[in-house]
C-alpha cells in the first residue's frame, strides 16, 4: 500500500478541515521565493541544452563531381548529398526554392544551345520511342492542377504511371504541378521527371519582369548512385489531395513523399519523407545545375553551415567537399545570359528518426522540472495523526 494511501484532504463547505484530514499549510513569502527560484534555475538549465541540441542538427556530406562546360543546356553541376557512415539515416529533409537576391529588369529565358566544344551532341544518348504522346490532366480542384506529359521519345526505356483523382497516365515522362496565383492564373511550381529530377520555383514576384519566372536547378530526390549522370527511376507517382503531396514509388520498390509546406511569392518549400536506403555511394539527394560563367549559370556559389557553427561559402567550380547541416546553392551575380529568374535552392532540416525525440539527459531534466513544479505548487502533505 502506498504511504500516502491513508492521507485525505477533504474540505468542508465552511473551509475547515474535517476530522482525520491534514491541516492546511501556509507557505511564507520566503518559502515561495525559494521554490520559484529552484524552478527558474531548472528551466534555465534546460534552455542551453535544448539550444545545443538544435544547433548540432544532422550533418550531411556534400561531394562535388561538377565539370566545366560551354553549353548552357548541360547540367554540369553535380553535387551529391551523402549520409556520413557513422551517422543515423535521414528520415526527412526540406528543399526550398527562393528568388535570387539580385535585382534585374530583363529576364533571359530563351534556350541556349551555343556549344563551342560540341558537348551537347556528345551528351545525347539513345532515345526510346513511345506511343500517343501528349498532356493529360490527372488532377484539378480549382487550386492545384497536376498534368502528366508523355514525350514521343525519352532517354529511359520506361515511363512512370502518374495517378490522380481525375485520370491515370501510363508511361508519363514528367508531371507538372500548377498552383493558383491569381484570378484565372495558374503557375508551375514543381516538375518531377521519371529519372528522379525535381524542379521547384516560387510564385512570380508581383513585379516579375516578363510576368513569370523560370525553373533552373534540379534536385534528384531518391537513392541515386554517384555518377557523371546520376538518376533514379520512378515507377509511379500519385498526387494526394488531403496532404497536398506527391507519393513517389521507385523501381526498386522504395518510396518518398514530397509534401508542399509553402508556396508563396517568396519561395516554394517541400518536405521530403525518406523511405529509401542510402548505403555508401548512394546519395540522399543530388543537386544538378548549369554553370558556364558567373553571368550564365543556375548556381554560382555553394554556401553551408558547418558542424562547428561556422559558415562556408565557395565558388561552385572550386567546391569539392564539405559537411554541413544545411546547404544553399545560389547566385550572387546576375545571370544575364540565361535563366535570369531561376531560383536559388536551399536543402536542409535533415531529420533522423530520433531527432525529434529528446535525449535521455534532456528527458531526465524535464522530469526534474516537473518534480520541482509539483513541489512549488502543492504544499507538503502531513500524515494525519487521527485514526
Amino acid at each position: 500500500m502506498s504511504p500516502l494511501s491513508n492521507v485525505h484532504r477533504v474540505r468542508t463547505t465552511s473551509g475547515e478541515s474535517e476530522p482525520g484530514s491534514a491541516a492546511p499549510i501556509r507557505l511564507s513569502p520566503s518559502d515561495w521565493r525559494i521554490r520559484v527560484g529552484l524552478l527558474t534555475v531548472a528551466l534555465a538549465a534546460l534552455i542551453p541544452m535544448g539550444a545545443a541540441q538544435a544547433r548540432a542538427g544532422n550533418l550531411l556530406e556534400a561531394v562535388s563531381r561538377s565539370t566545366t562546360t560551354t553549353c548552357a543546356e548541360i547540367d554540369n553541376g553535380n553535387i551529391a548529398l551523402l549520409t556520413p557512415g557513422n551517422s543515423q539515416p535521414i528520415a526527412s529533409y526540406v528543399i526550398e526554392a527562393r528568388h535570387p537576391k539580385y535585382k534585374f529588369d530583363q529576364d533571359c529565358t530563351k534556350e541556349n544551345f551555343d556549344d563551342k566544344d560540341g558537348e551537347w551532341e556528345e551528351s545525347l544518348q539513345e532515345e526510346y520511342e513511345f506511343e500517343d504522346p501528349g498532356r493529360f490532366t490527372i488532377f484539378d480542384d480549382g487550386l492545384t492542377v497536376v498534368v502528366a506529359v508523355r514525350y514521343p521519345k525519352w532517354w529511359r526505356p520506361q515511363g512512370m504511371t502518374a495517378v490522380g483523382e481525375r485520370d491515370t497516365a501510363p508511361d508519363a515522362h514528367f508531371i507538372v504541378v500548377y498552383k493558383k496565383a491569381g484570378p484565372k492564373k495558374y503557375t508551375e511550381v514543381l516538375v518531377l521527371y521519371q529519372d528522379g529530377n525535381v524542379r521547384l520555383k516560387p510564385l512570380p514576384r508581383v513585379d516579375q519582369p516578363g510576368g513569370d519566372n523560370v525553373f533552373g536547378s534540379s534536385v534528384i530526390v531518391g537513392p541515386a548512385p554517384i555518377a557523371d549522370r546520376p538518376f533514379v527511376e520512378v515507377s509511379a507517382v500519385q498526387y494526394l489531395r488531403d496532404s497536398d503531396s506527391l507519393e513517389i514509388i521507385y523501381r526498386s520498390g522504395e518510396s518518398a513523399n514530397l509534401r508542399f509546406d509553402a508556396v508563396t511569392r517568396e519561395s516554394t518549400r517541400v518536405e521530403v519523407k525518406v523511405n529509401y536506403a542510402t548505403p555508401p555511394g548512394v546519395a540522399l539527394a543530388t543537386l544538378r545545375s548549369m554553370y558556364v560563367a558567373d553571368d550564365n549559370a543556375d548556381v554560382e556559389r555553394v554556401a553551408w553551415m558547418g558542424a562547428d557553427g561556422q559558415a562556408g561559402d565557395q565558388h561552385v567550380m572550386a567546391f569539392r567537399r564539405a559537411q554541413g547541416s544545411e546547404f544553399l546553392f545560389k547566385r550572387d551575380t546576375a545571370s544575364t545570359n540565361h535563366n535570369t529568374s531561376a531560383p536559388d535552392i536551399w536543402i536542409g532540416s535533415f531529420e533522423s528518426p530520433t531527432t525529434r525525440q529528446p535525449t535521455m539527459l534532456f528527458l531526465l531534466s524535464g522530469l526534474a522540472v516537473v518534480g520541482i513544479l509539483a513541489f512549488c505548487l502543492y504544499p507538503p502533505l502531513r500524515k494525519s495523526v487521527a485514526d
